[in-house]
């Protein structure tokens, strides 16, 4: 750590540049490498990232609401489950899993839709853009 910079400013990438010169900096190299996989790709304003970016507000609402509605969906299809075996078992859970995500986007969107003032409510006043 430099002297001339304390130690309190600043995030942990403002740290690394301000110290010695380096020759290795992983806040640049871990970006360059997100780069490479095509994490940036998103956050463009191109016509992909501006479909991911226009559903970003259903995360919290996803987030809130998949708990209760997985153990709502799990315990309704329990009974078609023949018998409880592992590989019974792991396609329960992925059946569940799947209509869990399906079922909350699709209730997201459609509140987000009929009743923004709703999803908003829900969703800690985020609206889809």
């Amino acid at each position: 750590m430099c002297a001339s910079v304390p130690a309190h400013t600043g995030t942990i990438c403002d740290r690394w540049r301000a110290g010695t010169a380096r020759l290795f900096n992983p806040c640049n190299e871990a970006s360059r490498r997100a780069r490479l996989l095509g994490f940036d790709h998103a956050r463009r304003t191109d016509s992909f990232g501006a479909r991911v970016a226009r559903y970003g507000g259903l995360a919290f609402f996803l987030h809130a609401a998949h708990f209760p509605l997985l153990a709502e969906v799990k315990i309704l299809l329990w009974d078609l489950v023949p018998e409880p075996t592992d590989s019974w078992m792991i396609a329960h859970y992925a059946v569940s899993v799947a209509a869990t995500v399906v079922i909350g986007v699709s209730v997201g969107i459609l509140l987000a839709r009929w009743k923004p003032h709703w999803f908003a409510m829900l969703n800690g006043g985020r609206l889809l853009g």
